[in-house]
């Protein structure tokens, strides 16, 4: 609860009371990004197994 208390009065305030890491907040969003290409890539792989003849009925497609 505190640090919920210190981090809106950074927010709001302005205060640096949190520190935060650039080193952290990059290797985050790295990997985040590697997790949305694997989504992606599972997302691509996924249509083309629905449009690979395993249907019977592909007419809407």
């Amino acid at each position: 609860m505190l640090f919920g208390f210190r981090f809106l009065k950074q927010m709001l305030f302005g205060e640096n009371t949190v520190k935060i890491h650039e080193e952290t907040a990059a290797r985050r969003m790295e990997i985040a990004e590697k997790k949305l290409q694997q989504l992606e890539a599972e997302a691509r792989e996924r249509r083309a197994a629905d449009g690979d003849g395993m249907y019977d009925d592909e007419s809407w497609l």
